[in-house]
């Protein structure tokens, strides 16, 4: 599954790059720069999906790309994709 994050850079006083994962509510991360903030995004996708599987809860599809970008909040941010492997997640609950 590839989930659409928002990025947006810091500011002078917190220079870290904020992500939002708009798919996922509570799923956010950041980085030092934008690399570092794909990568931590990932990272806490695979956590959020993880944990609503635990907890035998549903997990989101993915949204249209273009309806998330058309959202008047986003404006302003950079757009990327992680793609999580949702059977590898479900693998390691099975454990």
């Amino acid at each position: 599954m590839k989930y659409r994050i928002a990025i947006a850079p810091g500011t002078e006083e917190n220079p870290d790059y904020g992500v939002i994962v708009p798919d996922l509510p509570g799923c956010y991360s950041q980085g030092d720069d934008l690399d570092d903030a794909v990568t931590k995004a990932k990272a806490s996708v695979e956590l959020w999906i993880e944990g609503m599987l635990e907890e035998g809860l549903p997990v989101q599809q993915p949204s249209d790309p273009s309806e998330l970008a058309a959202r008047p909040e986003f404006a302003g941010v950079t757009w990327a994709s992680v793609d999580v492997d949702l059977a590898k997640i479900e693998a390691k609950l099975e454990r």
